[in-house]
C-alpha cells in the first residue's frame, strides 16, 4: 500500500467518524480538506471536487466562512489544474480570497494568492502574477510559513 492509498484509507475512516460530529466545524473542515487533497493527488478529480462542494455546502449551511474558504480553495485548485478551466479557477480563488480577507485567515489568504499568482504566471500574465504573489508574501511572513515564503520569493524573482 502506497502513502496515498494509506492516506485515503484513513481519510475515509475519518469522514465516517465526523458524521455524528457535524457540530465540530473545524474537525469537519480539516478532515474533508485532507481527504479532498488526497483524492486530488491520486488523480481522482471527481471525488476531490465532490469534497470541495461538500465543504462549500457545509460552510454555507452553518455560516462557517473558514469552511467556505477551504471549499472555494479546493475547487479553485482543481480548476487551475484542469485544461480550459482557468476562468473557473479564478472565480473560485477570488471567492476564497474574499472570505479569507473577511475573516483574517492569513494562511489561507497566502496560499490562495500564491496559487492564483502561479495560475496567472502560467497564463503569461506576469503583472497579475506579481500582484497576487506579492500579496501572498505578507501573510506568509506573519504566519512564519518559511516554505511558502521561499516559493513566493523565488517566483517573484523569476517574473
Amino acid at each position: 500500500m502506497g502513502r496515498l492509498d494509506e492516506a485515503l484509507k484513513y481519510g475515509k475512516r475519518a469522514k465516517e467518524l465526523i458524521e455524528p460530529m457535524q457540530s465540530d466545524g473545524e474537525f469537519v473542515r480539516f478532515t474533508l480538506s485532507g481527504l479532498g487533497m488526497t483524492y486530488y493527488f491520486r488523480g481522482d478529480c471527481t471525488e476531490a471536487r465532490k469534497i470541495g462542494e461538500h465543504l462549500l455546502r457545509f460552510g454555507q449551511g452553518r455560516s462557517d466562512l473558514r469552511c467556505m474558504a477551504m471549499g472555494h480553495t479546493c475547487i479553485g485548485f482543481l480548476m487551475k489544474n484542469i485544461p480550459l478551466s482557468n476562468k473557473k479557477a479564478v472565480e473560485y480563488y477570488g471567492k476564497a480570497i474574499e472570505v479569507a480577507r473577511k475573516i483574517g485567515a492569513k494562511g489561507t489568504l497566502g496560499v490562495v494568492c500564491l496559487e492564483l499568482g502561479i495560475l496567472y504566471q502560467l497564463r503569461k500574465k506576469p503583472e497579475m502574477a506579481k500582484t497576487y504573489i506579492s500579496e501572498s508574501i505578507k501573510p506568509f511572513r506573519e504566519c512564519k510559513a518559511k516554505g511558502h515564503l521561499k516559493k513566493a520569493n523565488n517566483i517573484m524573482k523569476s517574473l
